[in-house]
């Protein structure tokens, strides 16, 4: 079961890391072009879309996987019911969203840029639900090859668009309106082809049940996203007229040159949560197995956590006056701080991507929604007290504050739940490592050499500490190389 789980997570991440870099750097190009204030007012109307983008899924995607994964026979006729409902769900998305553009006071500008968003993250839905059933298939390949499709391209068209046009910032939207658009038809045809799923039935019974079904996903998945994404549409709203009408969105765009960075560290872990998902619910009856492969899991996924996050934090403003080469020092000297903090809360997402999964995959969703109803309270609230005397590092410190305490949360629920026992030696290996990662790091800033050098020097490094404690096991490795038996 583990090796075949990290063969598909291996062939997941070769293919996200040939792309999504590349969208990267797309996206870093764009901001370079525009500048901060203009890409502060897309990153702070996405954030929005995202949030109530909830309202297009309700968990019906979770639900699709797990259901899926335990009975493919079943399936096919929820899969179409579930699909009429998604349907249905769009004209409500559409209403709550130009609605909190009012309450929020939205000129025509960002009305505009909201009506482009807004469609396109129709279609991330649907294309999303698509993937849910190639997941609860076991199609990972597939769903693999999708996850870049999108990105794939929506990198052609930004690069054809910014070497060959004056571009603006509304053309990212537009480009991204068209990506998302394409790869919903491709995988819809696929997804018929391979299992015949993709059908629309519109039943009042039905849709009755599927409700029922995923009430407590909505209430989860609707708060999680506000203490993860608020922050951005906070930043813009608090900050609008300080200092000048367009100082929030300039803030919203420093924060986002930090933001982009964690959250392509945070590729990583969603891969990972999106193939655990299946594997977890199949091995919630199996309470041995379950807890091997969760600590493997988790030990393979600290290790590759505390690298990164070592390394940003002591070469934070290296790496930013790198990409950001258009960007004043300024902005620079604001966003290093901002992105420091924002690694140590990746921390925690990595830990709640593998707790949160485990617990969605037991259906413990009534316990999860209260916690996430906790998070969100905390993170408006200390939003609001630091941003307007902070700005972008407030934002950062608000996030950082509100995932420690969900860990906290999840840890707790988890070991209600599953009662795993963690040995004494394999709690100190994490925490030698962790250790070890950051004092690696951090003396690596003292090679009289370039900056990237160094930082190579110490990733070699601490791979080696990882190996030689035996945090990870060389035959997990070796397994993501070999054919599964």
């Amino acid at each position: 079961m583990l090796r075949n789980f990290m063969k598909n997570v291996s062939f997941m991440l070769a293919l996200n890391l040939m792309i999504k870099p590349l969208w990267v750097l797309s996206e870093i190009w764009v901001q370079n072009r525009v500048g901060d204030t203009q890409y502060g007012l897309y990153s702070a109307t996405l954030s929005l879309c995202i949030i109530l983008g909830i309202s297009l899924d309700l968990g019906i995607n979770q639900m699709i996987t797990r259901e899926v994964a335990r009975d493919n026979t079943a399936a096919k006729s929820l899969f179409a019911e579930a699909m009429g409902v998604k349907i249905l769900l769009i004209p409500v998305f559409i209403i709550l969203v130009f609605g909190t553009a009012l309450l929020l006071e939205y000129n025509v500008e960002q009305i505009h840029m909201l009506a482009i968003l807004a469609l396109a993250q129709i279609f991330t839905s649907l294309l999303l639900f698509i993937r849910a059933g190639f997941q609860g298939l076991h199609y990972f390949k597939q769903d693999s090859i999708l996850s870049i499709t999108d990105r794939l391209v929506l990198i052609i068209g930004l690069v054809f668009l910014l070497v060959l046009t004056t571009f603006n910032i509304f053309y990212l939207a537009y480009s991204q309106l068209i990506a998302y658009s394409i790869t919903f038809l491709i995988a819809g045809l696929w997804l018929q082809k391979k299992s015949g799923y993709v059908n629309i039935h519109i039943k009042q019974e039905s849709i009755k049940n599927i409700l029922k079904k995923i009430a407590p996903y909505a209430v989860l998945w609707f708060f999680m996203a506000i203490y993860t994404r608020i922050d951005s549409v906070m930043l813009e709203w608090l900050l609008r007229d300080t200092r000048g009408k367009d100082f929030g969105k300039y803030m919203a765009g420093v924060y986002a040159s930090a933001y982009r960075l964690m959250d392509f560290s945070n590729t990583i872990p969603i891969m990972f949560a999106t193939i655990m998902f299946p594997v977890f619910s199949s091995l919630l009856d199996k309470k041995r197995a379950l807890e091997l492969f969760v600590k493997n899991v988790l030990a393979v996924m600290l290790f590759i956590t505390f690298v990164i996050v070592s390394i940003t934090t002591f070469y934070a403003k290296d790496i930013l006056m790198l990409l950001y080469k258009n960007k004043n020092a300024a902005s620079v000297e604001l966003a290093s701080p901002v992105f420091v903090v924002l690694m140590w809360a990746y921390i925690c997402f990595v830990l709640i991507y593998v707790f949160g999964t485990l617990l969605t995959s037991a259906e413990q969703l009534k316990k999860l929604s209260q916690i996430t109803v906790i998070g969100a309270i905390l993170s408006i609230i200390v939003n609001a007290l630091l941003i307007p005397r902070y700005h972008a590092l407030g934002a950062a410190i608000a996030l950082l504050c509100t995932q420690v305490l969900m860990v906290v949360l999840h840890l707790i629920l988890c070991q209600k739940q599953f009662y795993f026992k963690y040995k004494l030696k394999y709690l100190a290996k994490i925490f030698i490592f962790a250790g070890a990662s950051f004092a690696v790091s951090y003396s690596s800033t003292f090679l009289p050499v370039f900056w990237v050098i160094s930082a190579m020097v110490a990733t070699v490094l601490n791979i080696t500490v990882a190996f030689a404690i035996k945090l990870v096991s060389k035959e997990v490795f070796l397994s993501l190389l070999k054919k599964n038996k």
